[in-house]
């Protein structure tokens, strides 16, 4: 997702249908993917979200990942995060 990429633009132009949303996540301390390239542009529906402290890879593996993932979707039943994360949620 390079900023100011043709996708960015098409994402950005394109109404997002009734009940749904465009979700980016990302990690605060991502290196392969660095913030700038993971932001969806303000718009009706979209919705970026950020794990402060977490690399590409914790976003994957770590529960504080799993956690903000589940919410983000809704889940039904609360995903613990560990006190002891060393990343926080960060909307």
């Amino acid at each position: 997702m390079l900023p100011g990429s043709r996708l960015l633009r098409d994402l950005a132009r394109a109404p997002v249908p009734a009940g749904c949303e465009v979700l980016s996540i990302a990690g605060g301390a991502d290196s392969i993917v660095p913030g700038s390239f993971s932001e969806l542009s303000p718009a009706p529906g979209h919705r970026n979200l950020r794990l402060e402290g977490a690399n590409h890879w914790q976003l994957l593996f770590a529960r504080a990942g799993h956690a903000l993932v589940g919410r983000a979707l809704g889940a039904a039943a609360p995903i613990p995060v560990p006190g002891g994360a060393r990343a926080r949620i960060a909307a």
